[in-house]
């Protein structure tokens, strides 16, 4: 039975809001429903309803970007059933975690799910964040996109849709302000330049937030210095058959340093300095902690040392649609990117050490940029009612510079000082084909061919080499699925699907362990996708079961002082399944939920060899040893930082006193535990959010709202790290604490 802490406050809070109407709305209440409106998605490249897609896509609309306080992220994923979001490094190594299929390798330049900005590719993990200011939608596509989409849609999908320029004059400003120094202004203008040929839209945005986590040593964390952003785009249509699109954007942020603790060993047995009074950053003699990641009242964090993320982010592209004919249109998409990451992260905090100040700080600097440049062709037919395809190249490069250093800020001599320079030039051909069966019954067949070569430059300072290698990963991925129209605003839909992702390099002197194959994941899915009361009521649900193989986990390196490496190691089994509801319960009365499932676990015979530094021996962290002793069996354990629940609920009640509207919003959000590595010992604990809105719309355009975010103060810790210790056969594990409740005010001015 699934427990959601805290879901007492959240019912709670949901009645008050419904429960605190005037009595004047009852007979508006009686009313008939109205009918929702259509969601429009283009989740295969084409503007689709959801409903009449047989994927599983959950999309979230620019009112509830505004109305939920949707940020980032991170906020995405709370409204998203079987989504999470995990941060490392201050923003740094940013992971989207789908159906469980969670990012093993948190140092890889490849994520497992996809970001997209309206279909471009987002090639650096640490600039995944692009503020909201001017999103008409995000589209979560769940499951394998591979065949449209390429790599890196091994799990799934997310694409920001941005707002489009409108030929009337409209604009928006909005500002907040809040408790923990919250300040944010934003604003967009549009329309036409030249009537019903050019039009164009400018938008932007600057962000300021101290944070709410208490750091002992002096002010606070979990906020940023300053984040601010641009865009400008154009539409050019001069025939009803050509339509040009240019967009620009660009962005920095100055987020703080991360926010980590660290707790006090408690298991695994003796570390090989037991009889010494240096512990290690653990703070015992044992070698690794056991038990949930709870969320201290305050942390230690020298900022003074460190920074927190500072990122750049440069994309532009250039879309040109040609209708050839009333059946055939031609597309092309352009684009350029430039991103840059780089860190300073401490990695001793509040450790009880009793050692010299000047090797008491451990840094990580620099997780790198990346430049790329992408192309694709796509001819669309759109025939006589039974056969639809599409067929398309793609083209793309990227330069990644990804520098990993570990050290004491007053010892010159780096521990640990490694660049590795990537270079891919790739190319892929595509296609997808749908086939009207008959009046209910719909065939789609998707297919891609995509080579990928790779070059890098693997320089290790520790071994005083630099090593050029040079690999081309291949692969062909599918999908196929079958829908049927069972009544007129009822389908049921099956799927089968191949996503993969690529591989890649380990920067360590051993040729053996220099590379590691692409890893696979095949998807069976089933799923539902109705409307109900009248178009009232829709109700859509999938459960899939995922066959993921080759997975790429880290495994220590033989090369002694080298961090872990890279290595395909043992297959993953994942059941799960998602269901979301909208309904409008009358006119004022909007109520949405979800429920996300997923239990990916590593098959029978999978072996964890890493454990030597958590367990002396398996007995003494309880587990079972491998064959002939060798490392421990992880069968049937979950998979590194997996989730097996996720869940939400929104209920926005509205009524109109003289033309002014009022409404009042309240949301709550579920993610379960996380387990933080194969051997199911040391967890994220599970948290239960409660947000709410009370806003007034004036009829001259003006919006006033005040809201409250994690209503309840929650403290919890968002995601963590273990990390091997400076000393042999011992760790250290350290949590990433979250932000507390805030709270402030927002006006909007529309026109």
């Amino acid at each position: 039975m699934v427990k959601f802490n805290g879901s007492i406050a959240l019912a709670t809070t949901l009645g008050l809001t419904l429960t605190s109407m005037p009595c004047a709305n009852a007979q508006q209440d009686q009313g008939a429903r109205p009918a929702l409106e259509e969601v429009i998605v283009t989740a295969r490249k084409r503007e689709e309803s959801v409903q009449d897609i047989p994927l599983s896509v959950s999309a979230i609309s620019a009112e509830t970007i505004e109305r939920a306080g949707i940020s980032d992220l991170a906020s995405v994923a709370d409204f998203t059933a079987g989504l999470i979001y995990q941060d490392f490094g201050g923003g740094g190594l940013g992971s989207p975690v789908i159906r469980g299929q969670a990012q093993t390798d948190i140092r890889s330049v490849e994520s497992n799910v996809g970001v997209f900005v309206d279909g471009v590719f987002i090639t650096s993990r640490g600039n995944l964040e692009f503020g909201l200011i001017d999103m008409e939608r995000v589209e979560v596509v769940k499951g394998p996109q591979s065949a449209l989409y390429g790599n890196n849609t091994f799990a799934g999908a997310i694409n920001y849709v941005s707002k489009r320029p409108t030929e009337e004059l409209s604009g928006r400003l909005m500002t907040t302000v809040g408790d923990a120094g919250r300040f944010d202004i934003s604003g967009a203008l549009s329309g036409a330049l030249i009537d019903g040929v050019l039009r164009g839209r400018i938008a932007g945005g600057y962000s300021e937030f101290d944070g709410t986590i208490d750091n002992s040593i002096g002010g606070t964390l979990g906020g940023f210095d300053e984040k601010y952003a641009v865009s400008a785009q154009l539409d050019y249509t001069p025939a009803d058959n050509f339509e040009a699109r240019a967009y620009l954007y660009y962005g920095e942020g100055s987020m703080d340093p991360t926010a980590g603790f660290i707790y006090l060993n408690n298991c695994g047995g003796f570390n090989s300095l037991q009889s010494d009074t240096t512990t290690g950053r653990g703070g015992t003699i044992f070698r690794y902690f056991c038990g949930d990641m709870f969320a201290p009242e305050q942390v230690t964090v020298r900022e003074d040392l460190t920074f927190g993320n500072k990122t750049t982010s440069l994309l532009a592209y250039v879309s040109l649609n040609w209708d050839i004919s009333d059946t055939l249109s031609l597309s092309s998409l352009s684009s350029i990117g430039d991103y840059e990451s780089d860190a300073v992260v401490e990695f001793f905090y509040n450790a009880p050490l009793d050692i010299p100040p000047a090797v008491q700080q451990l840094l990580i600097p620099d997780f790198g940029g990346s430049e790329d440049w992408s192309q694709e062709l796509r001819l669309d037919f759109t025939g006589d009612n039974r056969i639809d395809w599409t067929a398309g190249i793609y083209l793309n490069s990227f330069d990644v510079d990804r520098n990993f250093g570990v050290g004491f800020p007053a010892n010159p001599r780096q521990i640990v000082n490694r660049d590795t320079l990537t270079e891919s030039e790739l190319w892929a051909v595509f296609a997808g084909i749908d086939y009207a069966i008959s009046d209910t019954v719909d065939l789609r067949l998707e297919g891609r061919y995509q080579s990928d070569q790779r070059d890098v430059r693997l320089i290790n300072a520790n071994a005083g080499t630099e090593t050029p290698l040079s690999e081309e990963f291949s692969d062909t991925t599918f999908r196929a699925s079958l829908d049927f129209a069972v009544a007129d605003d009822v389908m049921l839909y099956t799927s089968i699907a191949r996503g993969t992702k690529s591989g890649g390099f380990n920067n360590t002197p051993l040729e053996e362990e220099q590379t590691f194959d692409p890893e696979e994941n095949l998807v069976y899915e089933a799923g539902i996708k109705s409307t109900l009361l009248d178009g009232a009521l829709q109700i859509n649900a999938a459960i899939f079961y995922a066959e993921w193989s080759d997975a790429q986990i880290t495994t220590p390196s033989q090369v002694p002082g080298n961090t872990n490496v890279t290595r395909n190691v043992g297959n993953v089994t994942t059941p799960g399944g998602e269901i979301d509801l909208t309904w409008a319960v009358t006119d004022n009365w909007l109520v949405t939920a979800g429920y996300g499932y997923s239990d990916p676990t590593f098959d029978s015979g999978t072996i964890d060899i890493q454990h030597g530094r958590r367990c002396d021996t398996p007995e003494d962290c309880g587990l079972t040893a491998g064959p002939g002793g060798i490392g421990i069996d992880v069968s049937g354990q979950r998979v590194d930082r997996s989730v097996q629940h996720t869940a939400y609920l929104s209920s926005t009640y509205s009524w109109i006193v003289n033309d002014y509207e009022f409404y009042l919003r309240a949301d709550g959000s579920h993610t379960g535990d996380q387990p933080q590595r194969s051997l199911n010992l040391q967890f994220v604990p599970a948290r239960t959010l409660v947000n709410t809105r009370a806003a007034m719309i004036m009829p001259n355009g003006w919006e006033i709202a005040l809201w409250a975010r994690n209503l309840f103060d929650e403290e919890y810790i968002y995601s963590a790290i273990n990390q091997p210790e400076r000393v042999p056969s011992s760790t250290f594990s350290t949590g990433h604490v979250a932000n507390g409740r805030t709270f402030g005010i927002t006006g909007t001015f529309d026109f």
